[in-house]
């Protein structure tokens, strides 16, 4: 009874680890829309026409916000942004806890699968010896896994979008830009109906 009880909880507890409760927010289209989303200073990407860099974005801590101008410290420097000069605002997420849960999952399943756990577990009713092994190898895994996973889940960033500039230009288009960086070279196409 308590695997079938397992069987369901376990899909459960990982669906609702894994959905992202930003996932449902909409995306500000304006200064005054995003000046009641963000608060406090942080980390943002601020992604302009003059963007210098190879990603065009500029790397920056939100400083102030108003319905007209975003204020920014860009190394120690502050930056004033006027709406129509912004393309996109986004910040930098990193995924320290679901690599924290898979990895706790991955150590738990390496201890029961490949290091015996489950045998020493269910030998732990008849020797003590057993129960104590079980209880350490499964500690030492679930943790090693945990610590790892966080690692790994830390190092992988991904943006949020926070503003994106309305379309200016109402017509039908089609853009060819090209992307260049030390390495690499491509050409985005965009299409605006």
């Amino acid at each position: 009874m308590k695997t079938a009880g397992m069987n369901v909880l376990l899909p459960i507890l990982l669906i609702a680890a894994f959905v992202s409760p930003a996932a449902g927010q909409t995306v500000a289209t304006s200064f005054a829309e995003l000046e009641g989303r963000v608060s406090g200073v942080h980390k943002i990407y601020v992604y302009t026409g003059q963007a210098k860099n190879k990603r065009g974005r500029i790397k920056a801590s939100l400083l102030q916000l108003s319905p007209s101008t975003l204020q920014v410290s860009v190394g120690g420097r502050t930056q004033d942004f006027r709406e129509s000069d912004v393309l996109m605002i986004s910040e930098p997420h990193t995924s320290t806890m679901k690599g924290a849960l898979i990895g706790f999952a991955a150590g738990a399943a390496l201890d029961l699968s490949v290091m015996h756990g489950w045998q020493l577990a269910r030998d732990c009713r008849s020797d003590a010896e057993s129960c104590a092994w079980a209880e350490v190898g499964g500690a030492f895994m679930a943790a090693s896994g945990t610590f790892f996973g966080a690692l790994i889940g830390h190092s992988i960033e991904h943006e949020r979008v926070l503003f994106l500039a309305p379309q200016r230009n109402e017509s039908r288009t089609f853009t060819l830009t090209p992307v260049m960086s030390p390495d690499r070279y491509a050409l985005a196409a965009t299409f605006r109906f």
